[in-house]
Order: C-alpha cells, then structure tokens, then sequence
C-alpha cells in the first residue's frame, strides 16, 4: 500500500491492472500499443488527482506530472537520437510510470528507473547467455521498467 494509505490506493492499484497487459503485450510482441498506455496516463494524473484532493496537498501531484514530463521529455530524445532502440511506446510508458513515481518522491522516480534499465540488462544477459537472443535481436524494455518501478514502489 502506498504510505499515505487509502487516498493513492486506488491509483496505484489501476496501474497494477492496466501493467499487466502492457507487460504481457510487450513481451508477446514487442508493442505497448496506445489503446492501453493513454488510459493508463488518464488514470494516473485523474486519481492522482483525486488523491491530492482527499489529502489537500497539491505539491506530490505537481511533483509527479512534473516527474512524467520530464522522463517522457528525456526518453523521447533518446528514442529521436535511436529509433532502433527505444520505441515510443517505451516513451509514453515510462512517462506514465513517472507519474506514479513521481508522487511517492523524487528519489523513486531515479531509483525506478535506474531498476527498470538494470533489470532489462539482466534480462537481455540472461537471453544471451542461454542463446534465445543475439546482439541483434529486439528485447522488450517494457516489462523492466515495470518491474522496476514495482519494485522502488514497493520498497517505499
């Protein structure tokens, strides 16, 4: 549970619903279509919302739509400077996974998604090592940066 209890609950708990067929998706196929990844988005700046509300203290809302643009912004030059290797969907999902992060604190957001990176490099070593992937082959980012993100979460 998030440490301010009941108020972000619900928030929380939308983004465990609406990760697991992002990560099932990305993994299957390689895509985090819109379709799921927007609403995603929605739930998160409008729970958040109303969570803020309930709190009365604005300052971790701002805190995480500042957190999403500024991954998004970041993620989004990476992926302009190396289309082949970050995807946008990628983008929009770490955004929306900043969002998260970013009400829980600054310090997650880093740590959350310094995890996903790391637990994408482990995966991508692991394929490689058992051969089931080569160095050109395509690994699907987007279940690391979730489980990262679970994981700073969950440790908060």
């Amino acid at each position: 549970m998030p440490p301010d209890g009941p108020p972000a609950l619900p928030a929380f708990l939308a983004f465990a619903v609406l990760a697991t067929p992002l990560v099932l998706v990305d993994a299957e196929v390689h895509r985090l279509p819109d379709r799921l990844v927007l609403p995603a988005a929605v739930c998160a700046l409008g729970l958040l919302a109303v969570a803020a509300a309930v709190r009365g203290d604005w300052s971790a809302l701002g805190r995480a739509a500042a957190a999403g643009a500024i991954v998004f912004a970041v993620f989004f030059l990476v992926a302009l400077a190396s289309p082949s290797s970050l995807g946008f969907g990628d983008v929009k999902l770490a955004g929306v996974i900043a969002v998260y992060l970013g009400w829980l604190g600054w310090a997650h957001v880093f740590y959350g998604v310094f995890a996903g990176f790391v637990l994408g490099a482990v995966v991508a070593m692991a394929m490689l090592a058992s051969r089931r992937a080569s160095l050109k082959s395509a690994i699907a980012l987007g279940p690391a940066l979730i489980a990262g993100a679970l994981l700073v979460a969950a440790v908060h």
